[in-house]
């Protein structure tokens, strides 16, 4: 494509100033994971102000999309001298700068200059998206000639790529502009003779697509002029991706909602198949994969109209108890094998079904993850969501530590909830095996949590209980945000801190759990939500044992009741028998529980409904001498009082 020689009649500084945003990243970086969100958003507010390339980096893991490209994205990097990630370069001279400190400053300082270079920039696909034509016009509209070492760079990216599973070993899963292949290569075309007043040139490139692209319709062109020597950006330009041209096939597959509960053993497999292209579906194969098994296929034809979908159903399935049952379907072989643009929507994120162990806990369980090692979780618990920010760690996985990274400092290992990397929504459940709380030791459960804010972030977690295996539950304690907090806010990843005897980051939570004394079948999760805040640490998960202190209980009920009435205890140390005194200023449902060492419910007795002053004597002469609590419930609020017999 030409373009015609009038552009250079504008008058000076009137050329459309784009900054190039050049961001290094990598899929199994952390801190990319963590940052770039907040760098995406920038960009997205800045969309007439600047435009962006990301290179994937080799380091520090796994990246597809760097071994599909390595030498360009790795020469880019190079020229720049970054060796960090996320690092990011802006104009070619600012920086490298971490993603997280890219600001509106960084990009109004390098846009509002303007630029006397204007640069226009357009493609065409063909060859059933197998060969890509750019034509470019670079025009000097300013009154002095532009010298020096210039080439015009120009980058095929994907505007989105979104992946249905994080590709390394963070949780992110879509890149945005991301670099696929330079045209003719890293080096760029040589603009001979600079840029002179008022004679712009142009350029055109006719180049393969390569065949490792993950979606053709997202494909997009990014050019900029640069001198290589001094590295300074002139300006850039884009050209978006172009609408899918008749005759496009592209099947995907869409998860439905699951209805299997955690003590359902079978399923019934079934998923959405979608029609995202423009030629008419009549054939394809859509499978699914159980745990990592064989595929089970179903054959498709009929007539699947664009913009169109259809459920697929497969027979009923057995799920292995005990775990997450792990589910992925697939869509191939479409339309006799014609080519798809689209190979990501060709798979579903994994669809996870728990299902607990029929044959519940007749002990207390107790999990500290210390036999779990580093990045993974422990078996002894499902852990389904998402949760690929969560793994047990201990001081060694982390650089610069020297200090247990146990609750309270007193163990190695703890399990990482890094809400620091999960976005904004996500959520994951740490569910407990059935436990039989009518033969457990006690009925105290706790465990022990340390976590600051990224600055006014509102992460939750809460603690629950279920009777019916997962349908309904109870929340027993939750807090976010500021209430959740034990330390102050950090926009640093959060490690707990060395343990002092004046300090400590740890916060235990213990809780009574009288009101399920009698049930047989009791299942705990943890149930977490995101708002891409700081990491979260659980340690010495303890459900039905008996090492809490009474003291320290989260009680059942509403505490800020607890002052409507006042109880008392004579004599105490008791022998024979003790006498509790109640004040009750209104009419009040009253028992008592006397509850010993072990957390064994030692007496029960229902007083019925009481008001004013009144007292009940209680015989203990068949109690083994020690210390013993009595709880005190009043409409389902409780007290705590010791009681010493002797």
């Amino acid at each position: 494509m030409l373009f015609a020689g009038t552009i250079g009649f504008f008058a000076h500084g009137q050329a459309t100033k784009l900054v190039l945003i050049e961001a290094f990243s990598n899929a199994s970086c952390p801190p990319c994971a963590a940052n770039n969100p907040q760098m995406n958003t920038l960009l997205d507010n800045n969309t007439s102000k600047a435009l962006s390339v990301k290179f994937q980096a080799n380091f520090p893991g796994f990246d597809p999309m760097n071994q599909q490209n390595p030498t360009e994205n790795n020469n880019r990097r190079n020229y720049y001298g970054v060796n960090a990630v996320p690092g990011v370069m802006v104009d070619g001279t600012v920086g490298p700068v971490n993603s997280a400190s890219l600001s509106q400053m960084n990009i109004d300082n390098a846009y509002n200059p303007g630029t006397d270079v204007d640069i226009s920039v357009s493609h065409t696909i063909s060859n059933n998206f197998g060969d890509i034509d750019i034509s470019v016009s670079v025009n000097n509209l300013g009154s002095a000639a532009i010298t020096g070492n210039l080439v015009l760079h120009v980058a095929l990216v994907e505007k989105e790529i979104n992946f249905p599973e994080p590709p390394g070993t963070t949780n992110e899963k879509d890149f945005y502009n991301v670099m696929r292949k330079m045209y003719p290569n890293e080096n760029g075309t040589a603009i001979v003779g600079g840029l002179q007043p008022g004679m712009p040139q142009s350029f055109t490139l006719n180049h393969s697509i390569p065949n490792y692209i993950y979606n053709y319709g997202e494909l997009a062109v990014v050019v900029w002029v640069q001198d290589v020597s001094t590295k300074q950006v002139y300006n850039a330009a884009y050209s978006s991706p172009l609408p899918l041209p008749a005759g496009a096939v592209d099947a995907g597959v869409e998860l439905t909602e699951v209805d299997a509960g955690l003590c359902d053993s079978d399923f019934d497999p079934e998923v959405i198949l979608v029609n995202s292209g423009t030629e008419t579906i009549t054939e394809a194969t859509v499978s699914y994969s159980l745990n990592g098994g064989a595929p089970v296929d179903f054959s498709f034809t009929g007539s699947l109209a664009p913009n169109a979908n259809t459920t697929i159903s497969f027979p009923t399935a057995s799920l292995n108890s005990g775990t997450s049952n792990e589910i992925v379907y697939s869509v191939s072989n479409v339309n006799s094998g014609a080519f798809d643009f689209n190979t990501m929507n060709n798979s579903t994120p994994t669809q996870q079904i728990a299902l607990l162990d029929p044959t519940a806990l007749t002990n207390n369980f107790l999990e500290g993850f210390e036999s779990t090692p580093n990045f993974e979780l422990p078996t002894s618990m499902i852990f389904a969501g998402d949760i690929a920010g969560l793994f047990v760690l201990d001081q060694n996985a982390v650089t610069g530590l020297n200090w247990n990274l146990g609750g309270f400092g007193g163990s190695d290992k703890s399990l990482m909830v890094d809400f620091y990397t999960m976005q904004v929504g996500e959520e994951f459940e740490i569910i407990s095996p059935k436990i039989d709380l009518t033969s457990t030791p006690g009925l105290y459960v706790s465990f022990n949590y340390a976590n600051a804010q990224y600055e006014t972030s509102d992460d939750y977690l809460a603690f629950e209980a279920s009777r019916d295996c997962g349908e309904t539950w109870e929340t027993l304690w939750s807090a976010s945000g500021a209430d959740l907090a034990t330390m102050p806010p950090s926009n640093n990843r959060f490690f707990p801190g060395q343990t002092t005897t004046a300090n400590t980051p740890w916060r235990k939570v213990p809780l009574y759990m009288s009101t399920y004394s009698n049930d047989d079948e009791v299942v705990f999760r943890f149930h977490g939500i995101s708002d891409w805040g700081n990491a979260l640490w659980i340690d010495d998960i303890n459900i039905g044992g008996a090492t809490v202190s009474v003291e320290e209980f989260v009680e059942e009920g509403d505490i800020n009741k607890k002052d409507a009435f006042d109880a008392k205890i004579f004599p105490n140390p008791a022998k024979d028998r003790f006498e509790l005194t109640l004040s009750l200023p209104e009419l009040h449902d009253v028992s008592i529980d006397i509850v010993n060492q072990l957390g064994q419910t030692v007496r029960s007795s229902q007083l019925g409904n009481l008001q004013g002053n009144v007292s009940r004597e209680f015989s203990v002469d068949n109690l083994s001498a020690g210390m013993y609590h009595v709880f005190i419930t009043v409409d389902g609020v409780r007290h705590v009082k010791k009681l010493t017999i002797q």
